[in-house]
């Protein structure tokens, strides 16, 4: 195996050679001491799962298949803040050499960790070098020729943009801009994906943030980690600002495809590392919050103040109480005297409604008594012309006066029932006309006598006119009308199938007594008339209904 070094080789210090391979130098987990031979060490361990074989975490199998790993080298980027870093003397650090450190001493397999640019890391990994390769991301067209582990870290992956730039939300709003990559770097496929195309490449991620710094670069792409570190670093971190996350990112490491074998004896030696460990790591390069001890003064200076405040709103309590008790004194006296007000106001209210049914009573009747002395005069009438004048006569009164008792006999004064309204006008118009060829479909409309008794008057005079005219002598036929709501309006028509209009006669501007009472009754309900003479004779009469009424009509 190529570059295979009996320690893990990151550091001039060796500060993670846990493996010296000389005899009796270290001692192995057991404190037995190491020996030199190769074949003793198999035969250690062969003895150690013969006695313990069902020791915690695995670490039994995991030695098994160890031992048959003399070492492995791991490739991975050079300049990855806080996961892998040069000193100063030029030695490596980070979570990543801690990680393979107690992976090693997990093991006992020993680790050499390799560090180059990142496309240049790829390109050695590719050509045969190494065993694994760390810190890069599972992506579906890597997947053809590696095998990758479970992901271990999550990784975001911000555009960055200098302070003067502004309108970049969306990897669209890069479009015409240079935008500057690492070489290798997954965000360089995805940025081509999304139609970003100008891109500048770079071997490591602090070569993109010293370039920055030097005012070549305005825009970038990097992982958040090392991005914040070297923004930082370099003191231009008030300079740039997070435009938006082009993806989340997550850290893998990944094997030749082919390989899972010895991808399975790398993560069961990760799992065998205790989950303390991994955590005492992460907060040594990740940082943890600093630890605070009281501020005794700021604290006595603040129970100085809570005593004061507390006295004050003691203060305010008893005085707020003293206020709320006197405004809730006044309160009930008032309460006394609405109530008071509020039962000789519905007392009044009942006297005016009975009134107004009083006074609906005694119209009803005058008009009922109208209607008599019509009906008499008829009779005494040679003439069936002047008989059948008073005859419409007289059923225009009986529209009035019906709709007076309607609102008499109503517990509601202001509404009533169109639909049952005009059901009962014809019912009338076919006892007076001995006319009994009426199909009436009114549907319950809820109008007030503003709306109602125009439009009773409306239905009287259509039904008289198709009487007098659309069938001779009293014919059998048939006369329709139809009551209905629709979309906020009512709907109200009379249809027969006689004759029609005579040739030469238009409706909308007739001088005759029935058109121009239907038209101006019309117009003053604020309705639409519309006359159809194609096959018999019809008029429709649409108005609109107040937004405040609540009609239970079905839609017609």
């Amino acid at each position: 195996m190529p570059g295979v070094a009996p320690s893990l080789r990151c550091a001039p210090r060796r500060l993670y050679s846990f493996n010296m391979r000389m005899p009796g130098s270290t001692s192995n987990p057991f404190g037995i001491p190491r020996l030199s031979s190769p074949v003793l060490f198999l035969l250690l361990l062969a003895c150690t799962a013969a006695c313990r074989p069902h020791s915690v975490n695995g670490l039994t199998e995991e030695a098994a298949a160890a031992a048959k790993i003399p070492g492995i080298v791991v490739i991975t980027d050079e300049f990855y803040p806080p996961y892998i870093m040069r000193t100063e003397s030029g030695g490596l650090e980070g979570i990543l050499v801690d990680l393979w450190a107690a992976w090693e001493r997990v093991t006992g397999v020993p680790v050499e960790i390799r560090t180059y640019s990142w496309s240049e890391a790829q390109e050695r990994f590719s050509r045969g070098e190494g065993d694994v390769i760390d810190t890069i991301f599972d992506t579906p067209e890597r997947r053809r020729y590696l095998v990758f582990s479970p992901p271990y870290a999550r990784i975001p992956v911000p555009v960055f943009t200098h302070s003067s730039i502004t309108g970049i939300a969306s990897p669209e709003d890069l479009r015409g801009f240079r935008i500057a990559v690492k070489s290798g770097d997954a965000a360089v496929a995805e940025l081509v994906r999304l139609g970003v195309s100008d891109l500048s490449l770079y071997k490591s991620y602090k070569e993109i943030i010293e370039a920055a710094s030097r005012h070549e670069v305005r825009i970038f792409c990097v992982d958040g980690p090392p991005a914040y570190h070297y923004l930082y670093k370099l003191g231009i971190d008030r300079d740039f600002r997070q435009a938006f996350i082009l993806n989340q990112g997550a850290f893998s490491r990944a094997v030749r495809l082919g390989n899972e074998s010895l991808l399975n004896t790398i993560q069961r030696g990760f799992d065998g590392i205790p989950p303390s460990e991994i955590r005492a790591i992460e907060r040594r390069w990740m940082g943890s919050e600093l630890p605070r001890s009281p501020n005794w003064r700021l604290i006595g200076g603040g129970a100085a103040a809570a005593s004061l405040l507390l006295a004050f709103l003691a203060g305010i309590t008893l005085n707020l109480r003293r206020r709320v008790e006197t405004a809730t004194r006044e309160l009930k006296e008032k309460i006394l005297l609405l109530e008071s007000s509020e039962a000789r106001n519905l007392q009044a209210l009942r006297e005016k409604e009975v009134l107004l049914q009083e006074i609906h009573h005694r119209v009803k009747n005058n008009l009922q008594i109208i209607s008599s002395l019509l009906r008499l005069q008829a009779e005494d009438l040679d003439s069936p012309e002047a008989r059948e004048l008073f005859q419409g006569t007289q059923s225009r009164i009986f529209a009035m006066a019906d709709l007076h008792d309607r609102l008499y006999t109503s517990g509601n004064l202001e509404r009533i029932d169109a639909g049952e309204y005009v059901q009962n006008l014809v019912h009338s118009l076919a006892t007076t006309f001995n006319f009994y060829g009426f199909v009436c479909d009114a549907r319950p409309v809820h109008l007030n006598i503003e709306e109602a008794l125009p439009l009773g008057l409306i239905v009287n005079e259509c039904a008289i006119n198709a009487l007098k005219y659309a069938y001779q002598n009293r014919d059998p036929g048939t006369i329709e009308i139809g009551l209905y709501q629709e979309n906020g309006e009512c709907v109200c028509s009379v249809r027969d199938f006689g004759r029609g209009l005579p040739d030469g006669v238009d409706p909308y501007v007739a001088s005759s007594l029935g058109f121009t009472i239907v038209r101006s009754l019309a117009e003053q309900i604020r309705g639409r008339v519309r006359f159809d003479s194609s096959a018999g004779f019809s008029v429709e009469v649409r108005f609109p209904l107040p937004k405040d009424k609540e009609n239970p009509a079905a839609s017609g």
